[in-house]
């Protein structure tokens, strides 16, 4: 076997290792080892098969990503649609208007669009200087009111699915050092018997124990991803 364990085996050669060992358990408990150990290293690679790969989370994350993008293109559009009919009332003398700027919103984050969105539907809906042009704008205001409530809601996601992905990969690597630990600790025990008790039985161990460094986790492709802020 290569220094370099693949998880894969890894965890083929912990759940070949673990009935050895408990066959045999009087001999390595004199080593500190007990049935429990070995009940617990197969309970810990059952474990590491059900939990879901990175790039689960990352595809998750991904399609909050693009959600996020499509919520915050609509209402862009519907302030692009604002902007054009509250022009046409400026034309007419509404000169209020004027204080209203709606190019900056194409440069915001998320964060900042929630915040300056919701604080122009308040702005429009409280100030008595716009009670004459609010039936006109009263439908377009509902349609950004409604898009902003779905924004902040997939943008609340984002950050739930970024943190799940990152307490997934924690968790697997964790589970991961366990259960290596626990084949190391075997394999070695085993070469030693067999090296200073000329015991053929744990031959197989001399190959498995000379292994050095743990296998690696999927690394996160974060650079694949566009971050929300």
């Amino acid at each position: 076997m290569s220094r370099n364990l693949t998880i894969a085996d890894l965890l083929k050669n912990s759940m070949q290792t673990a009935p050895i060992v408990r066959k045999n358990i009087t001999d390595f408990e004199m080593y500190g080892f007990s049935a429990a150990d070995v009940d617990q290293l197969e309970s810990d690679v059952a474990n590491f098969k059900t939990m879901l790969p990175d790039e689960h989370y990352n595809n998750l994350f991904r399609t909050s990503v693009l959600l996020t993008e499509e919520s915050q293109a609509r209402i862009l559009k519907h302030l692009r649609t604002l902007g054009f009919v509250l022009k046409i009332e400026r034309r007419k003398g509404f000169s209020s208007v004027d204080k209203l700027t709606f190019s900056k919103y194409a440069k915001f984050k998320v964060a900042d669009l929630t915040k300056n969105v919701s604080e122009l539907v308040n702005y429009l809906e409280q100030n008595p200087t716009f009670t004459s042009v609010l039936p006109k704008i009263s439908k377009i205001i509902d349609l950004i009111k409604a898009e902003y409530l779905v924004l902040e809601a997939e943008s609340n996601k984002n950050s739930t699915l970024r943190e799940a992905r990152t307490n997934a990969t924690q968790e697997r690597e964790a589970l991961l050092d366990s259960i290596y630990t626990q084949f190391a600790q075997l394999c070695n025990t085993g070469k030693h018997m067999y090296k200073y008790t000329n015991t053929s039985l744990y031959n197989q161990f001399v190959i498995t124990s000379g292994i050095k460094s743990k296998p690696e986790t999927d690394e996160l492709e974060d650079d694949l991803i566009e971050e929300v802020a």
